[in-house]
Protein backbone atom coordinates (compact mmCIF):
# COMPACT_ATOMS: atom_id res chain seq x y z
CA UNK A 1 0.00 0.00 0.00
CA UNK A 2 1.24 3.50 -1.39
CA UNK A 3 0.07 5.33 1.58
CA UNK A 4 0.73 2.80 4.24
CA UNK A 5 4.56 2.65 2.99
CA UNK A 6 4.23 6.76 3.05
CA UNK A 7 3.39 6.94 6.94
CA UNK A 8 5.96 4.13 7.13
CA UNK A 9 8.44 6.75 6.12
CA UNK A 10 7.45 9.87 7.45
CA UNK A 11 7.24 7.90 11.18
CA UNK A 12 10.70 6.55 10.55
CA UNK A 13 12.55 9.81 9.62
CA UNK A 14 10.94 11.68 12.03
CA UNK A 15 11.34 9.62 14.69
CA UNK A 16 7.96 8.99 16.89
CA UNK A 17 4.41 7.74 15.14
CA UNK A 18 2.27 10.48 13.86
CA UNK A 19 -1.62 11.13 14.91
CA UNK A 20 -3.01 13.72 11.49
CA UNK A 21 -2.73 13.12 8.34
CA UNK A 22 -1.12 16.90 7.91
CA UNK A 23 1.55 16.15 9.71
CA UNK A 24 2.43 13.91 6.34
CA UNK A 25 2.94 17.31 4.80
CA UNK A 26 6.15 18.04 6.99
CA UNK A 27 9.17 16.95 5.13
CA UNK A 28 12.09 18.52 6.64
CA UNK A 29 13.44 15.50 8.00
CA UNK A 30 13.16 13.01 4.95
CA UNK A 31 16.31 13.07 3.33
CA UNK A 32 16.63 14.89 -0.46
CA UNK A 33 17.02 11.41 -2.60
CA UNK A 34 13.79 10.15 -1.42
CA UNK A 35 11.74 13.33 -0.55
CA UNK A 36 10.07 13.62 -4.36
CA UNK A 37 9.13 10.03 -4.12
CA UNK A 38 7.91 9.95 -0.81
CA UNK A 39 5.28 12.78 -1.96
CA UNK A 40 4.47 10.63 -5.14
CA UNK A 41 3.54 7.83 -2.41
CA UNK A 42 0.93 9.85 -1.17
CA UNK A 43 -0.74 10.99 -4.40
CA UNK A 44 -4.52 12.65 -3.38
CA UNK A 45 -5.33 10.16 -6.22
CA UNK A 46 -4.98 6.17 -5.53
CA UNK A 47 -4.41 5.54 -9.09
CA UNK A 48 -1.75 8.29 -9.49
CA UNK A 49 0.30 6.67 -6.07
CA UNK A 50 3.82 5.40 -6.78
CA UNK A 51 4.48 2.28 -6.87
CA UNK A 52 6.46 0.88 -3.95
CA UNK A 53 8.15 -2.03 -5.88
CA UNK A 54 9.41 1.10 -8.12
CA UNK A 55 10.35 3.02 -5.51
CA UNK A 56 12.99 0.12 -3.62
CA UNK A 57 14.25 -1.06 -7.13
CA UNK A 58 15.00 2.51 -8.41
CA UNK A 59 15.65 4.60 -5.25
CA UNK A 60 19.52 5.53 -4.58
CA UNK A 61 18.31 5.32 -1.10
CA UNK A 62 18.36 1.39 -1.37
CA UNK A 63 21.34 0.62 -3.07
CA UNK A 64 23.87 -0.44 -0.59
CA UNK A 65 25.72 -3.54 0.33
CA UNK A 66 23.12 -5.22 2.76
CA UNK A 67 20.27 -4.70 0.24
CA UNK A 68 22.07 -6.04 -2.54
CA UNK A 69 23.61 -9.05 -0.56
CA UNK A 70 20.05 -10.17 0.49
CA UNK A 71 18.28 -9.57 -2.87
CA UNK A 72 21.28 -11.60 -4.21
CA UNK A 73 20.82 -14.56 -2.09
CA UNK A 74 17.00 -14.25 -2.07
CA UNK A 75 17.13 -14.55 -5.96
CA UNK A 76 20.09 -16.83 -5.82
CA UNK A 77 17.89 -19.50 -8.37
CA UNK A 78 18.00 -17.25 -11.01
CA UNK A 79 21.32 -16.37 -11.28
CA UNK A 80 24.06 -18.27 -13.60
CA UNK A 81 27.51 -20.09 -12.01
CA UNK A 82 29.64 -17.15 -13.08
CA UNK A 83 27.36 -14.83 -11.36
CA UNK A 84 27.39 -16.99 -8.63
CA UNK A 85 30.83 -17.91 -8.16
CA UNK A 86 31.76 -13.89 -8.10
CA UNK A 87 29.24 -12.98 -5.66
CA UNK A 88 30.11 -15.86 -3.26
CA UNK A 89 34.46 -15.09 -3.87
CA UNK A 90 33.56 -11.40 -2.53
CA UNK A 91 30.96 -12.21 -0.05
CA UNK A 92 33.77 -12.29 2.84
CA UNK A 93 34.99 -9.09 2.04
CA UNK A 94 31.65 -7.37 1.78
CA UNK A 95 30.43 -8.66 5.03
CA UNK A 96 33.41 -7.47 6.89
CA UNK A 97 31.91 -3.92 5.97
CA UNK A 98 28.25 -5.39 7.20
CA UNK A 99 26.79 -5.09 10.81
CA UNK A 100 27.75 -8.61 12.93
CA UNK A 101 24.11 -9.20 13.86
CA UNK A 102 22.72 -8.82 10.28
CA UNK A 103 25.70 -11.25 9.22
CA UNK A 104 24.76 -13.88 11.52
CA UNK A 105 21.03 -13.31 12.01
CA UNK A 106 19.93 -12.68 8.38
CA UNK A 107 22.77 -13.41 5.58
CA UNK A 108 24.15 -16.76 7.38
CA UNK A 109 20.75 -18.84 7.29
CA UNK A 110 20.44 -17.75 3.48
CA UNK A 111 23.85 -19.26 2.71
CA UNK A 112 23.09 -22.66 4.64
CA UNK A 113 19.83 -22.96 3.25
CA UNK A 114 20.92 -22.34 0.26
CA UNK A 115 23.77 -25.22 0.11
CA UNK A 116 21.39 -27.37 1.56
CA UNK A 117 19.56 -27.38 -1.53
CA UNK A 118 22.14 -27.05 -3.92
CA UNK A 119 21.62 -23.64 -5.29
CA UNK A 120 24.83 -22.01 -4.15
CA UNK A 121 28.08 -23.76 -5.40
CA UNK A 122 31.01 -25.04 -3.30
CA UNK A 123 32.70 -21.60 -2.66
CA UNK A 124 29.66 -20.71 -0.49
CA UNK A 125 31.40 -23.07 2.30
CA UNK A 126 33.88 -20.93 2.58
CA UNK A 127 31.72 -17.56 3.12
CA UNK A 128 29.68 -19.49 5.23
CA UNK A 129 32.06 -20.19 7.97
CA UNK A 130 33.35 -16.88 7.58
CA UNK A 131 29.57 -15.61 8.92
CA UNK A 132 29.81 -17.71 12.14
CA UNK A 133 32.93 -16.85 13.15
CA UNK A 134 32.13 -15.54 16.68
CA UNK A 135 29.33 -17.70 17.15
CA UNK A 136 29.01 -19.14 20.65
CA UNK A 137 29.16 -23.12 20.56
CA UNK A 138 25.25 -23.60 21.34
CA UNK A 139 24.71 -20.71 18.55
CA UNK A 140 27.00 -22.72 16.42
CA UNK A 141 25.20 -25.68 16.97
CA UNK A 142 21.62 -24.37 16.07
CA UNK A 143 22.65 -22.45 12.82
CA UNK A 144 25.46 -23.99 11.20
CA UNK A 145 26.30 -27.35 12.78
CA UNK A 146 22.66 -28.53 11.24
CA UNK A 147 24.24 -27.61 7.47
CA UNK A 148 27.58 -29.12 7.79
CA UNK A 149 26.02 -32.72 9.32
CA UNK A 150 23.40 -32.40 5.76
CA UNK A 151 26.19 -31.74 3.49
CA UNK A 152 28.86 -34.12 5.52
CA UNK A 153 25.99 -37.17 4.86
CA UNK A 154 24.99 -36.36 1.46
CA UNK A 155 26.42 -38.73 -1.19
CA UNK A 156 28.91 -36.75 -3.46
CA UNK A 157 27.70 -38.55 -6.45
CA UNK A 158 27.51 -35.49 -8.47
CA UNK A 159 30.61 -33.60 -9.69
CA UNK A 160 28.56 -30.54 -7.20
CA UNK A 161 28.31 -32.83 -4.30
CA UNK A 162 31.97 -33.52 -4.30
CA UNK A 163 33.20 -30.18 -4.91
CA UNK A 164 31.06 -29.18 -1.49
CA UNK A 165 31.88 -31.91 -0.27
CA UNK A 166 35.87 -31.31 -0.73
CA UNK A 167 35.26 -27.41 0.85
CA UNK A 168 34.28 -28.89 3.77
CA UNK A 169 37.43 -31.09 4.15
CA UNK A 170 39.20 -28.21 3.09
CA UNK A 171 37.68 -25.72 5.78
CA UNK A 172 37.37 -28.77 8.30
CA UNK A 173 39.85 -26.87 11.01
CA UNK A 174 37.70 -24.07 11.31
CA UNK A 175 34.50 -25.76 12.49
CA UNK A 176 35.48 -28.86 14.25
CA UNK A 177 36.07 -27.58 17.17
CA UNK A 178 32.42 -26.53 17.62
CA UNK A 179 31.39 -30.29 16.55
CA UNK A 180 29.89 -32.13 19.80
CA UNK A 181 32.93 -35.11 20.25
CA UNK A 182 29.22 -37.72 19.78
CA UNK A 183 28.62 -36.13 16.68
CA UNK A 184 32.07 -36.26 15.38
CA UNK A 185 32.32 -39.56 16.49
CA UNK A 186 28.79 -40.57 14.94
CA UNK A 187 28.59 -39.00 12.21
CA UNK A 188 31.13 -36.76 10.67
CA UNK A 189 33.72 -39.64 10.09
CA UNK A 190 31.39 -42.35 9.07
CA UNK A 191 30.13 -39.93 6.36
CA UNK A 192 34.09 -38.80 5.84
CA UNK A 193 35.27 -41.94 5.32
CA UNK A 194 33.45 -43.05 2.31
CA UNK A 195 35.91 -40.21 0.86
CA UNK A 196 38.82 -43.16 1.35
CA UNK A 197 37.29 -44.93 -1.43
CA UNK A 198 36.91 -42.38 -3.63
CA UNK A 199 38.26 -43.40 -7.25
CA UNK A 200 39.99 -39.09 -7.27
CA UNK A 201 43.04 -39.50 -5.94
CA UNK A 202 43.13 -35.98 -4.76
CA UNK A 203 39.78 -36.32 -2.36
CA UNK A 204 41.15 -39.70 -0.74
CA UNK A 205 44.34 -37.62 0.09
CA UNK A 206 42.00 -34.68 1.45
CA UNK A 207 40.22 -37.25 3.93
CA UNK A 208 43.25 -38.57 4.74
CA UNK A 209 44.51 -34.98 5.75
CA UNK A 210 41.01 -33.87 7.43
CA UNK A 211 41.01 -37.12 9.77
CA UNK A 212 43.85 -36.09 11.54
CA UNK A 213 41.95 -32.67 12.42
CA UNK A 214 39.10 -35.27 13.76
CA UNK A 215 41.04 -37.17 15.35
CA UNK A 216 40.78 -36.13 18.93
CA UNK A 217 37.07 -36.56 18.62
CA UNK A 218 37.29 -40.09 17.85
CA UNK A 219 36.44 -43.43 20.32
CA UNK A 220 38.63 -46.03 20.60
CA UNK A 221 36.08 -48.24 17.98
CA UNK A 222 36.25 -45.90 15.67
CA UNK A 223 39.90 -45.68 15.39
CA UNK A 224 39.93 -49.15 15.00
CA UNK A 225 37.78 -48.47 11.65
CA UNK A 226 40.03 -45.62 10.89
CA UNK A 227 42.83 -48.40 11.00
CA UNK A 228 40.99 -50.33 8.52
CA UNK A 229 40.97 -47.94 6.01
CA UNK A 230 44.62 -46.76 6.68
CA UNK A 231 45.87 -50.04 5.81
CA UNK A 232 44.36 -49.94 2.53
CA UNK A 233 45.55 -46.28 1.63
CA UNK A 234 49.08 -47.90 2.87
CA UNK A 235 48.74 -49.41 -0.60
CA UNK A 236 47.50 -47.01 -2.42
CA UNK A 237 48.64 -46.54 -6.13
CA UNK A 238 49.48 -42.95 -5.90
CA UNK A 239 53.24 -42.68 -3.54
CA UNK A 240 51.67 -39.03 -1.82
CA UNK A 241 49.09 -41.23 -0.02
CA UNK A 242 51.17 -43.88 0.82
CA UNK A 243 53.49 -41.29 1.98
CA UNK A 244 50.88 -39.44 4.23
CA UNK A 245 49.09 -42.52 5.68
CA UNK A 246 52.16 -43.34 7.33
CA UNK A 247 52.68 -39.83 8.37
CA UNK A 248 48.74 -40.05 9.54
CA UNK A 249 49.53 -43.18 11.36
CA UNK A 250 52.47 -41.14 13.55
CA UNK A 251 49.95 -38.68 14.36
CA UNK A 252 47.14 -40.48 15.60
CA UNK A 253 49.33 -42.71 17.80
CA UNK A 254 48.76 -40.52 20.72
CA UNK A 255 44.77 -41.11 20.60
CA UNK A 256 45.00 -45.14 20.12
CA UNK A 257 44.95 -47.24 23.23
CA UNK A 258 48.76 -48.46 23.99
CA UNK A 259 48.22 -51.74 23.09
CA UNK A 260 46.83 -50.63 19.41
CA UNK A 261 49.81 -48.16 19.20
CA UNK A 262 52.66 -51.07 19.43
CA UNK A 263 50.53 -53.35 17.26
CA UNK A 264 50.08 -50.87 14.44
CA UNK A 265 52.99 -48.97 14.82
Amino acid sequence: DAWGLGCLIQEVYRGGSIGRTDQLRETDAIPHVLLKDYQRLLATAPERRYNPKKLVENSTLFSNKLVETITFLDNLTLKDSIEKESFFRHLPRVMESLAKTVVQRKILPQIGEALTFGSAPALAVSPMLHAAEGLSDDDFAAKVTPTIVKLFTKEANSPTDKMVRIALLENISRFVRHVPDKLADETLFPAMSTSFNDEDPFLRELTLKAVLVLAPKLTQRTHGNLLKFLSKLQIDPEPPIRANTTILLGNIARYLAEATAKRVL
